[in-house]
Formats: C-alpha cells, sequence, structure tokens
C-alpha cells in the first residue's frame, strides 16, 4: 500500500512511522516500510513502479479535493489500487492520519483496520 499526505506537499510514511506501523499491524505492506525515518517525499516514479494494491490519500487540512484531479496529476489512473477501486481518502475535512494524538487510536487505526478488510476480500 501507499499513504499520501499533503501536508504542503505530498509526504509519505516511511519505516519509522506510526501510520507504518498502523498498515503493518493490519496486513498491509507500506511500498515506503524500507525506508528510513518516518516521513518521505514520495518519488512518484517509484510509486507508479510499485503499482500498490491500495493508497490511501489524505488531502491538506481544511481544503477541498478532487480525487480524479489528484490520480490525473500523479499518473495513477493505472495502477492497480485505482483500477480495482482501492484508492481510499481519509474522512473528513482534518488531518485524520498525520494527526497522532488519541484520535489516531479511536478513529484512524479502525478506519484502517476497515481497508485491510476490504483488500482481504478483494483477493
Amino acid at each position: 500500500g501507499y499513504v499520501e499526505m499533503d501536508m504542503n506537499g505530498p509526504i509519505s510514511s516511511g519505516s519509522s512511522s506510526y501510520i507504518n506501523d498502523a498498515l503493518q499491524i493490519n496486513g498491509i505492506k507500506n511500498i515506503y516500510a524500507g525506508g528510513k525515518g518516518g516521513w518521505i517525499i514520495p518519488d512518484f516514479d517509484y510509486v507508479s513502479a510499485s503499482d500498490p494494491d491500495a493508497i490511501i490519500f489524505e488531502h491538506r487540512m481544511f481544503s477541498k479535493m478532487d480525487v480524479a484531479s489528484i490520480v490525473n496529476k500523479r499518473k495513477w489512473n493505472r495502477l492497480k489500487a485505482v483500477e480495482t477501486g482501492s484508492l481510499f481518502v481519509t474522512p473528513g475535512n482534518i488531518d485524520f492520519l498525520a494527526h497522532y494524538g488519541p484520535s489516531f487510536i479511536t478513529d484512524a487505526l479502525p478506519w484502517i483496520e476497515k481497508i485491510s478488510e476490504k483488500l482481504r476480500d478483494k483477493k
């Protein structure tokens, strides 16, 4: 899987991030799990070459987002995640994944678990 957050620019989670841990405990392999550090500026060619089975996207806090424009801008149209309907956008307009407080445990972890279940059902 691939996670991207718009933090005034695209950011992904690496091996030492709590987001990577949340993916791992739910059986989702992060394409940047081998990367050093917690936060990574994604290489879109690497993302495309990795062809993730799931993409989780978090738009910038309090902004509106057009999923189709992100898909086109990133050239994700032919990625497995997009073709199989496994592009997931975080709910609401606040930092859902990027916020590592109690709501990450009470809200984000169960949401990631549901994504993991959907991915297992598609196999």
